[in-house]
């Protein structure tokens, strides 16, 4: 304890010398956010950040101090890693279970997430190493939020039914209350703007609470209401009281409008939560359910709808919604796709398509734009019209671009 108290003492001593000179010999001093964890899991919504953040810092030859557990594998000279990494949790936990109970097969359970499965990686390569077989070590993800077991305890015990000891290592993470999670970000919650809601969205759908669909669904309904303390409950109006449903439990109550206000979301903040919404009510068990969001894609397609939609197309049980869902992620993968080909298999795909919908997305990829420029523009040519090689074309293009027919002919 007195080695740690020195070394902590003579780091900061250290650290406000280097700030003070900095600060000294540069007038207008370059000012650093020091990162700290969201609150609830930390690796589901912050790891984006953690490595944006990393090379802001590295550009600016700063410092970052980075206090919780993560993942390893990476190292800056510009960062103090002072949470524990694999190798000092889950690498001394096997030793144990080796070397002090004998255990010989091993089940390796964790949430769907970057550190569970990096973890999980890096203990599968050891234990093989430690002269465990690999169809000795059993391995399982869940969702955040995930709490029917039945299931995964019994592959465990059926793992362990030759007599062998089974020793069980989990990075499983539990998921926060929902009131909780709203209260990081109630200011935005209650009045967003189109640019704010984005990243309260995705710090919501990254927690994997079942609650959080709900809560969305009845948001973009203006069914929500925010107490005059900050919590915010699903409300019905009944004269002059409110009947109110728990955004976590449904605990239902009663209480009076005058302390509560009703948020109502603007058009624009509507449509990026129902955006939002279509992740979850793709694979919403109602089959009616997933109809419709299918259906809401096809009349408002964009690019953040891509991803969600092909991943629902695996476990689609539906044989006509499923071949929707495949026909719609072609023509979205056609507009959307970030690889070109992608985009250029979509597009061969469509070829056999011969339905009003294909016809009107390769509309949309095909359609050209005509102009007249002194010089060779950059992008996709469709033609150029060379003054010098085509006299008459070119004078015939330019004539209707400075001196367009009137709408109505005259007689």
């Amino acid at each position: 304890m007195t080695y740690d108290a020195k070394f902590s003492s003579i780091m900061t001593a250290a650290l406000l010398g280097t700030t003070t000179m900095a600060a000294a010999e540069c007038a207008d001093p370059v000012k650093v956010g020091v990162l700290h964890s969201l609150s609830g899991m930390m690796a589901v919504s912050e790891t984006t950040l953690k490595d944006t953040m990393l090379m802001l810092i590295e550009e600016l030859n700063g410092l970052l101090s980075y206090p919780v557990q993560y993942e390893g594998e990476e190292s800056s000279n510009n960062v103090f890693y002072t949470g524990a990494a694999p190798n000092r949790q889950a690498i001394p936990a096997v030793d144990y279970f080796l070397e002090e109970l004998g255990v010989e097969k091993f089940a390796l359970l964790g949430t769907d997430y970057v550190y569970p499965r990096t973890t999980n990686n890096i203990l599968e390569q050891y234990l093989q190493v430690k002269g465990i077989a690999k169809e000795d070590i059993f391995v399982n993800y869940t969702s955040i939020g995930h709490s029917d077991w039945a299931t995964i305890v019994a592959d465990v015990v059926a793992l362990g039914e030759d007599g062998k000891q089974v020793g069980v290592i989990s990075t499983t993470a539990q998921a926060q209350n929902l009131q909780e999670l709203l209260q990081v970000h109630a200011d935005e919650i209650a009045d967003p703007s189109r640019k704010s809601v984005s990243p309260v969205l995705e710090y919501l759908v990254a927690s994997g609470l079942l609650q959080v669909s709900q809560f969305l669904e009845e948001r973009s309904d203006k069914n929500v209401w925010q107490r005059g303390d900050g919590q915010f409950f699903i409300a019905a109006e009944e004269d002059s009281s409110l009947k109110l449903r728990d955004v976590y439990t449904n605990a239902e109550s009663a209480a009076s409008k005058s302390d509560f206000t009703q948020l109502k979301p603007k058009g624009g903040v509507r449509r990026v939560i129902g955006t939002a919404l279509v992740q979850f009510q793709l694979s919403d068990p109602d089959l009616a359910r997933r109809t419709t969001a299918v259906a809401s894609i096809a009349r408002r397609p964009n690019a953040e709808q891509l991803a969600p939609l092909l991943a629902s197309i695996e476990a689609e049980v539906d044989p006509g919604l499923k071949a929707r869902k495949t026909q719609l992620a072609n023509f979205l993968s056609a507009s959307f796709a970030k690889a070109p080909t992608d985009r250029i298999a979509a597009i061969n795909s469509l070829s056999k398509d011969t339905s009003v919908e294909a016809r009107s997305v390769l509309n949309q990829i095909l359609a050209t734009k005509a102009g007249v420029a002194t010089a060779r523009p950059e992008g996709n040519l469709a033609r150029v019209l060379d003054p010098a090689t085509a006299p008459d074309a070119f004078y015939a293009h330019w004539l209707r671009r400075v001196w367009p027919p009137p709408a109505h002919p005259r007689p």
